[in-house]
C-alpha cells in the first residue's frame, strides 16, 4: 500500500524522486530506472530503464509484468557476481 500511495503522490506532485533501497523488487516496482552501485568506492555498475510502474500505473501492476521476473534475475545476477558468488 505504501508503494502505490507514493508512486500516486509523485504522479500527482510531478517530482523527481531518488530510491535508496536493498529491496531489488521495490526497486524494479516503483521505479523508471533502477542504478546497480559497484562495491566499494561505489560507482555506476549498470543501469536499467525499468519503468514498469509508469507503464501500468501501479507498482502492484509492475509486478505481474512478464519483464519484473526478468529485471530482477539480471539484477540479481549482477549483485551476486559483485559479492563472488556468481559466474
Amino acid at each position: 500500500m505504501l508503494e502505490e500511495e507514493i508512486l500516486a503522490i509523485l504522479k500527482e506532485q510531478s517530482k523527481t524522486v531518488v530510491l535508496v533501497t536493498h529491496d531489488i523488487g521495490e526497486a524494479i516496482a516503483m521505479s523508471d530506472r533502477v542504478v546497480v552501485m559497484s562495491k566499494r568506492p561505489a560507482t555506476v555498475k549498470r543501469i536499467y530503464e525499468v519503468g514498469l510502474a509508469s507503464q501500468h500505473g501501479s507498482g502492484l501492476k509492475a509486478r505481474s509484468d512478464i519483464r519484473y521476473n526478468e529485471f530482477f534475475d539480471s539484477i540479481w545476477t549482477d549483485l551476486d557476481i559483485q559479492i563472488g558468488r556468481g559466474a
